[in-house]
């Protein structure tokens, strides 16, 4: 009798054990903020005329926001471009820096990247240059969110 109990027990474990690690909870789709897919191009040909407009795309992407900021000065001589992350209850901060030598020059890169994961609701997107704000505004991200803001 004793050791259909402990069957009976040790299956009983199991089975809360493995329908425990399938569910997922709103720690694993909703974790801990971070970049994903960094990725930048420059320098950017300056032949044009007048200078570009610098733009910073969001769209949502899952419950990751994509970011694509255009035309943003960065030094030309630098090793890498680096971008992280933070977040407060109603904050999300994407801080850009560059790395590596400079020189007396500047051009023009493309910087996108995945932040995330994010709950659905209003934020306070903040774009720093290292320490220093360099642009700011209200971002309510959904599934459909698809916005452009102009950089001045």
């Amino acid at each position: 009798m004793k050791l259909n109990i402990l069957k009976l027990s040790s299956i009983i474990l199991f089975l809360a054990f493995v329908g425990t690690a399938c569910n997922k909870n709103d720690e694993d789709i909703y974790g801990e903020i971070a970049i994903k897919d960094f990725n930048y191009v420059g320098c950017k040909n300056e032949s044009e005329k007048s200078a570009p407009i610098e733009t910073l795309k969001c769209k949502a992407e899952g419950n990751y926001l994509f970011v694509k900021h255009e035309n943003t000065l960065f030094n030309c001589c630098i090793d890498a471009l680096v971008v992280e992350v933070s977040q407060d209850s109603s904050s999300v901060i994407l801080t850009e820096k560059e790395t590596g030598a400079y020189c007396d020059c500047i051009c023009r890169y493309d910087l996108e990247c995945k932040v995330g994961p994010l709950e659905y609701g209003e934020y306070v997107f903040v774009l720093k240059r290292d320490s220093r704000t360099h642009a700011e505004f209200k971002l309510y991200f959904s599934s459909t969110t698809d916005s452009l803001f102009i950089i001045k």
